[in-house]
């Protein structure tokens, strides 16, 4: 019996190593010259990275480039741009134009010299994402198209002075939170800097995070199109970082950014683009006037059809979804009770010396799903019973 089981601890023993690939440390070296991840000949073991594995690419010679293509499904436990110093470097840079690429635990972006990150397009996921670590390290981003999934922080920088630097030109972050410059934190380092233009942050923590983003925007660290949030372009439109919580993307923080002519109409409420809007009582649009207004008046636009709040001249009060004209001081207007699950598109024009033309918004009314509400009207009560009753067949009841 006592060989029996010895036996059988050591064919489980075996098969548990069939299973497990040990972890190995690859370092880039580029040796066949063609820049690709899924080249096996350009890290120093001569195949693939997999998921267990550490990876460590330093600076070789100008460009030291690591490039993931739409072909490539790129894989690791951990991946650290620049790890090393060397003399007389320049910057390490990861490339993606497609494909994917998997973390495990960390992608780290310059610890001991300067790093660069592009996406342009595919898909990144971590557990951690850090820019910078040790001065003088730097790390620098840029998204551009695609999504980066991060399960926790995101940081710029993780450590060091010298002003890591996040870039979301376009694309999507999903990130448990952005910390920046928190003397707090012993993880956290400071001058870092991130700067929206057409990307979306989106904090999938599910606390209300508009509080902390707010910091980071009054202190100038988290900007618009390479200005403060409120402050003009050199081509005089106004740049504005936005955010909600729990509105574009329910029981999430979204931060974006926008720039408009600044005697446009801005800042609407329902927030553009929302979806879900509870229609149960009247809804309210509220907006923020545009400058040099003056005694002007604000013109109203609102449609189930894009067509005419997107076509209408300015302040055209001949065109059917032309509503209300409203003095300068009034910045809302109430479009009553509406129909659950319906898009609407509306404009708000500014006629003061000259008629500004506004941006057309949308909102989508609705509400979250219930369980249980088989009307989708919002509400639990005896109508979603009988439409079970009547599916199904059998008596009605509806329980006191």
């Amino acid at each position: 019996m006592r060989s029996k089981s010895i036996y059988l601890v050591c064919v489980l023993f075996v098969l548990g190593l069939a299973g497990y690939a040990p972890a190995d440390e690859f370092r880039w070296d580029n040796s066949s010259g063609d820049s690709l991840w899924r080249t096996e000949e350009n890290w120093d073991l001569n195949k693939l990275p997999g998921e267990n594995d550490s990876l460590y690419v330093d600076w070789l010679r100008d460009p030291t480039e690591v490039i993931i293509d739409a072909d490539t499904d790129a894989k690791c436990n951990s991946i650290t741009l620049s790890n090393d110093s060397v003399s007389r470097q320049d910057f390490v840079h990861l490339h993606m134009t497609g494909g994917t690429l998997n973390a495990v635990d960390l992608i780290r972006i310059g610890r001991e010299e300067t790093a660069m990150f592009t996406l342009d397009a595919g898909e990144v996921t971590c557990s951690a994402f850090q820019l910078g670590r040790k001065d003088p390290s730097k790390g620098v981003v840029y998204i551009n198209g695609g999504t980066v999934t991060v399960t926790s922080n995101t940081r710029v920088p993780r450590g060091g002075s010298q002003g890591s630097e996040l870039h979301l030109n376009g694309g999507i972050l999903y990130t448990s939170g952005l910390v920046m410059n928190d003397p707090d934190d012993e993880m956290s380092g400071t001058n870092g800097w991130a700067d929206i233009t057409e990307g979306i942050m989106i904090l999938t923590n599910e606390v209300d995070q508009t509080e902390t983003i707010k910091k980071y925007v009054t202190n100038g660290w988290l900007t618009a199109y390479g200005v403060k949030s409120g402050e003009l372009l050199e081509d005089g439109r106004l740049a504005m970082v936005h955010m909600d919580y729990d509105v574009t993307n329910p029981g999430k923080t979204t931060v974006w950014a926008e720039v408009a002519d600044p005697k446009q109409a801005c800042c609407p409420w329902p927030y553009n683009t929302s979806v879900e809007v509870l229609a149960g009582d009247p809804i309210i649009v509220t907006w923020v006037s545009g400058a040099d207004l003056g005694l002007g008046r604000h013109h109203v636009f609102f449609d189930t059809d894009a067509d005419c709040p997107t076509n209408a001249t300015c302040a055209d009060i001949g065109a059917p979804c032309w509503k209300a004209q409203l003095r300068a001081s009034t910045t809302q207007w109430n479009a009553g009770l509406l129909p659950l699950w319906t898009k609407y598109y509306w404009r708000i024009d500014e006629a003061g010396v000259v008629c500004v033309k506004g941006k057309v918004w949308t909102f989508t009314t609705g509400c979250p799903l219930i369980p249980g509400d088989t009307n989708l009207d919002c509400v639990l009560n005896f109508d979603d019973y009988a439409d079970v009753a009547s599916t199904y067949g059998g008596e009605q009841y509806w329980p006191e």
